[in-house]
């Protein structure tokens, strides 16, 4: 059966069988693309990864002021006492002519320090670099979270859908049941029945009624769970039975392009070079590096003025191998994530190929079961025929109902089994379903 027939038979379900208050008949049923939209503008998720890239944002900003010298300012509380003036003054004096008699017992020191780095090995331009993987990164996971969303509540609609087409089926085999029994009961009171096939078709009707309680609690669960997804409580209202869905052509070629879009090869690529990124920095410590720092100041307690120049150059000659053990590791970091890219590649190949089976698997079951159903349609037709008429029996008539209400549970299942299967395709390829929706 074609997709049209498939959704046109759905759609005739719902709209004959699934029963609303008058409040909510009257409300618009809710459709995919909406229920989508909700859940992307209400996801917790998505907003804390909205977070994580405002925060890899200003990482980047921070990266980008690492060349900028730090300037600072100083106020030092200050107290002298000469144990030895000769010495002290002669000291002070030879800094700075007349600096010893600037100064009072008790004064405030007032520097400004201004320090700029001028060689660290490369090391901040790394960090910029690595600022933006980092950046670019915290954007490829938000729209992980953003496809799972959308993803998740396309599943959870179809899920709704298929729990009402099943209380559907539930429900025609309670009222098929409930009518074989007054049969039963007319039967007996004519004369040409038994008190067994009355006993028999009241058990019928209970187990059908079984059914039927635990198909309901099956909508429940998943109208719940839809609206969980959209943070909206569904309540009564109704779902559009003819949800738009991508119909993938998938081949060779297809297939490698799918692949590349997934976002999880993406993160996977940043992966491996914010790994590399951390090895080249972790190189970068048996570098040199060289800073100079001045600071002036002034003594609230004198008219003395007073600046200081210094350089520093520090090199580390010996650490005893943590240096290079470190890069080492790092090292293999790297090699790890490689590894972990074509895992998840092999993986993902798989997952495109597996979804492939599944919906092939899911269409034949389709034709299959459409004709098993009419099969048993025809089956329960003529068993009501021959029991009316004396030829039958009660048991083959609740046979024959229990079949179809089989044979419809397993055509629905397979609907849905090709719907869903069409769902996790796209996203196996790298569909984003979220934009497929609003064309």
């Amino acid at each position: 059966m074609i997709r049209r027939q498939i959704i046109a038979l759905l759609a005739a379900g719902l709209a004959t069988s699934w029963a609303m208050p008058a409040m909510a008949q009257a409300q618009s049923p809710l459709t995919l693309p909406q229920a989508v939209k909700m859940a992307l503008s209400t996801s917790w998720s998505i907003g804390s990864a909205d977070a994580q890239v405002l925060g890899a944002q200003d990482r980047v900003q921070e990266a980008d002021n690492g060349f900028a010298p730090s300037v600072s300012l100083g106020a030092m509380p200050l107290r002298i006492g000469l144990l030895d003036p000769p010495d002290i003054s002669a000291l002070l004096d030879s800094l700075s002519p007349g600096l010893a008699s600037a100064f009072s017992p008790d004064m405030i020191s007032e520097t400004v320090t201004v320090k700029q780095v001028l060689y660290e090995g490369g090391k901040i331009g790394l960090g910029q670099q690595a600022a933006r993987i980092g950046a670019d990164l915290a954007l490829t996971q938000r729209q992980i979270q953003e496809r799972d969303v959308a993803y998740n509540t396309a599943s959870a609609y179809l899920g709704v859908l298929r729990a009402q087409e099943l209380q559907d089926a539930a429900a025609w085999g309670v009222k098929e049941a409930l009518a074989h029994l007054a049969d039963a009961q007319l039967r007996e009171r004519q004369g040409a029945g038994t008190q067994f096939d009355v006993l028999q078709a009241r058990s019928a009707v209970a187990a059908a009624q079984t059914r039927q309680i635990q198909v309901e609690d099956a909508v429940k669960t998943t109208r719940l769970a839809l609206g969980t997804l959209i943070h909206h409580p569904l309540g009564h209202r109704a779902l559009d039975p003819l949800p738009v869905l991508p119909d993938v052509q998938v081949r060779g070629r297809q297939k490698a392009q799918g692949l590349a879009a997934r976002p999880e090869v993406r993160a996977l690529e940043d992966q491996i070079s914010l790994a590399r990124n951390s090895a080249a920095m972790q190189r970068r410590n048996l570098l040199p590096t060289a800073a100079v720092e001045g600071i002036f100041g002034q003594s609230a307690g004198g008219p003395t003025r007073f600046y200081v120049l210094l350089g520093s150059l520090t090199w580390t000659v010996f650490d005893g191998g943590r240096t290079r053990s470190e890069i080492a590791q790092k090292d293999q970091a790297v090699k790890s994530s490689i590894d972990n890219l074509r895992a998840a590649k092999d993986g993902l190949r798989l997952e495109i190929d597996r979804a492939l089976i599944d919906r092939n698997e899911a269409r034949k079951r389709m034709r299959l079961s459409e004709s098993s159903l009419e099969t048993a349609q025809a089956a329960y037709r003529l068993a009501m025929l021959r029991f009316r008429e004396g030829a039958g029996t009660g048991t083959e008539v609740i046979d024959a109902t229990t079949a179809v209400v089989g044979a419809k549970n397993a055509y629905i299942q397979a609907m849905y089994d090709e719907l869903g299967a069409e769902v996790t395709l796209a996203k196996a390829v790298g569909i984003d379903l979220a934009s497929l929706l609003q064309k």
